[in-house]
């Protein structure tokens, strides 16, 4: 009774629904079913698109990487044909997943109700780690015209309208129907992995869902600006201000004084002056009168001794 209440409950548990059962031809009737609602004919299965799609398939799990270019190094545009590709966690992504989803944008709707006749194949492949990756290429009917994309480019559509950004700087997006997360990431000029890494979505995915708030920018740090220094400003008193007016001097005018005559020295003969000459003289006179006393005083001595 317990093992039977074991494998009970075990039914009951809720499963993560996996693609291990989904077929190519399920792609197919999904597609079909997508242009049924849309009042078209559904496409018809060709052999040779099926092995085309399913190669391409298997030789992108080989690689691990989504890409349009074949093993054989063209692209599918190249021999008149159209293609879609997605990629994601198997149990996760789903035919419906793909179709209602992913393939939203213009460039794949484009190629699921783009053309009212077309041929169709479909490829299915998974690798040991989990992924699986999906082909989908049609044939127009002839006469029917073809959208050739370049190799590289994106196909143009209408952005759609972006969010104003919050308070803090940060941007936010409502999924709307029919959006993708290649065509958000345009819209707001930013590349798809930022949107990835902004709101957990994993590197291989691309997958959101309708109603969903994307992260698109976070919010901007505020730099405080520098204070300012305040300017200190005179305080008026009451009354009319005093106003100071500094005049300028005007430099005065440098005034060259008039040549005058130097007084030149009077030179007498002789080279002396009056003043020397008076002195020379009194002195003559003192020797003079020194040399008269000097003869009288020895002439009367003369005079005595010759008395005696």
């Amino acid at each position: 009774m317990l093992f039977l209440a074991l494998v009970l409950g075990m039914l009951g548990l809720p499963r993560v629904t996996h693609a291990q059962s989904e077929t190519p031809y399920d792609l197919i009737d999904a597609v079909n079913n997508l242009r049924a609602v849309n009042d078209l004919e559904p496409y018809q299965i060709d052999p040779w698109l099926m092995t085309y799609a399913q190669e391409h398939s298997d030789y992108q799990a080989s690689m691990k990487t989504s890409t349009h270019l074949h093993s054989d190094g063209k692209l599918p545009w190249d021999i008149g044909l159209q293609e879609n590709v997605a990629s994601g966690d198997e149990g996760f992504i789903t035919v419906a997943v793909v179709v209602n989803q992913i393939w939203v944008d213009w460039g794949h709707r484009h190629v699921l109700t783009g053309y009212s006749q077309a041929e169709i194949g479909a490829g299915i492949a998974r690798t040991d780690d989990g992924q699986i990756y999906y082909t989908l290429d049609i044939r127009p009917a002839p006469g029917v015209p073809t959208v050739t994309p370049e190799p590289g480019t994106l196909i143009p559509f209408r952005s759609y309208t972006t969010s104003t950004p919050d308070a803090d700087g940060a941007i936010y997006h409502v999924v709307g129907p029919d959006q993708a997360l290649w065509s958000i990431a345009i819209s707001y000029g930013v590349k798809v992995d930022d949107i990835r890494q902004l709101n957990g979505i994993p590197a291989d995915s691309n997958l959101v869902y309708v109603g969903q708030k994307l992260l698109i920018r976070t919010a901007v740090p505020v730099t405080p600006s520098p204070s300012a220094t305040p300017t200190s400003v005179p305080t008026r008193t009451g009354g009319k201000p005093t106003v100071t007016v500094t005049k300028t001097k005007k430099p005065s005018a440098t005034v060259v004084p008039s040549p005058t005559n130097t007084p030149v020295p009077t030179i007498t003969p002789g080279g002396l002056s009056s003043s020397d000459k008076r002195l020379i003289g009194e002195v003559g006179l003192v020797i003079a009168g020194i040399g008269f006393v000097i003869v009288i005083y020895f002439g009367f001595r003369r005079k005595d001794k010759n008395s005696l």
